[in-house]
C-alpha cells in the first residue's frame, strides 16, 4: 500500500495523487459520506483497489508514465463528494426533470448518478433493474406519486 500512497506527481510534489488504497474487501463496504458504496466490480477488480484524487488517473496518463493529471473530469474511479474548488474540481453534476408529475421548482438534494434508473423505472411504472443499487427518488415526483 506505501507504494501507492506515495506516488507522487513531480511537477507538483505537494499534491496528494491517491485518495486511498484498499483490499478487495473493504472496498465492497466502503463508507463515502455516511453511505456504503460498493466500489468494486464483480469480474474486473482485482485484491487492491487504488482510488486516485482529481485530476489523477491511471487510465489516461501519456505513454511510459504511471499516472497523469487529466484535465477532464466525470470518468470512473473516483470517490463521489471529491470537491477542490480551488483545482476547479467538482464530481457533482445538476439532475434536471421534467414531465407529468414533476411539480416545477422542485429542489431535491443528495441525488446520486445510481438513483436514476430505478426513478426512471417508477416514473414508468416498470420495475427498477435488478441490480440497481440506488433508490426511487420519491420526493422528485408530486404528492401523487
Amino acid at each position: 500500500f506505501s507504494a501507492f500512497l506515495t506516488l507522487r506527481d513531480p511537477e507538483d510534489p505537494a499534491a496528494r495523487v491517491i485518495e486511498t488504497a484498499l483490499l478487495r474487501e473493504e472496498a465492497q463496504t466502503l463508507r463515502v459520506n455516511g453511505e456504503t458504496v460498493d466500489a468494486v466490480h464483480s469480474t474486473r477488480s482485482g485484491d487492491v483497489i487504488v482510488i486516485s484524487r482529481p485530476p489523477y488517473q491511471f487510465d489516461a496518463a501519456p505513454r511510459g508514465q504511471a499516472i497523469g493529471d487529466a484535465p477532464f473530469f466525470g470518468q470512473h474511479g473516483f470517490l463521489p463528494g471529491l470537491v477542490d474548488l480551488r483545482r476547479n474540481i467538482n464530481m457533482r453534476v445538476p439532475l434536471l426533470a421534467a414531465g407529468p408529475g414533476i411539480p416545477v421548482g422542485r429542489v431535491v438534494r443528495g441525488v446520486r448518478m445510481i438513483d436514476l434508473a430505478p426513478t426512471i423505472a417508477h416514473a414508468l411504472g416498470i420495475p427498477a433493474p435488478a441490480r440497481a443499487q440506488g433508490r426511487v427518488l420519491v420526493e422528485l415526483f408530486g404528492a401523487t406519486r
